[in-house]
């Protein structure tokens, strides 16, 4: 028995005599030693004796809209095991920068092997989830199924100066901001149409007028166009 159930049955069938049979109650069947840790996004399901463990297909995601995930402490046919994997568990996201463009959930402790985590995600892209067992950490960390997050409805623009970048989902949604240019230097300005949260809005038209504080300052065009 690999899935666990609380009252299993046998049966066994006399194929010679059609008819007789016998049927035995057998102990209830536990998990087994705690293995790893299975992740569930919305959409998914656990199915203990899979491949993965689950079924089911991650729902796409809003930019900026939180989410539950469920982490779970399982055997090696992915049933939950309910006593002795009580384990801190950590969150993560595999994009790069993860802490400054998601609000991910504090460590929190696994609760009679499984727990439910709090997770927003703000940067418009295809991304997963990591889940590390802090009282052990030479236990595997498990990685999620990939989530899509759609960016947001235009909702402002974003101007940046060389040598500025762009970072969506970030507080500001640029680095290396610019506090100083010199004089009679010549510098790129991108403007760019986004959503709440600085992520790309590229299915827009706008006309778009630069202007200074500086009268002095040189645009190549009053008019620049999305």
């Amino acid at each position: 028995f690999r899935t666990v159930s609380e009252i299993p049955n046998i049966t066994a069938t006399n194929n010679t005599t059609p008819g007789m049979t016998y049927n035995q109650s057998v102990p209830a069947v536990r998990p087994g030693a705690f293995n790893k840790l299975q992740i569930l996004l919305p959409g998914e399901t656990a199915a203990p004796f899979t491949t993965t463990g689950k079924i089911g297909t991650p729902t796409t995601q809003a930019a900026g809209a939180s989410f539950d995930v469920t982490v779970n402490a399982v055997d090696a046919n992915w049933n939950v095991v309910t006593t002795g994997a009580d384990v801190l568990i950590g969150i993560t996201t595999t994009l790069a920068g993860d802490a400054t463009t998601s609000l991910l959930p504090p460590d929190a402790t696994l609760l009679n092997g499984t727990g439910t985590f709090n997770v927003t995600l703000r940067r418009s892209a295809s991304q997963s989830l990591k889940a590390t067992n802090l009282t052990t950490p030479a236990m595997a960390v498990v990685t999620s199924a990939n989530v899509v997050v759609n960016r947001g409805a235009y909702n402002k623009l974003l101007v940046t100066v060389s040598p500025e970048t762009y970072l969506p989902g970030t507080a500001t949604g640029k680095g290396n901001i610019v506090t100083s240019i010199t004089s009679n230097a010549t510098t790129t300005v991108t403007v760019r149409a986004v959503d709440a949260f600085w992520n790309l809005v590229n299915d827009v038209t706008e006309v778009i007028t630069l202007t200074s504080s500086d009268a002095n300052v040189v645009f190549p065009s009053n008019n620049v166009a999305l």
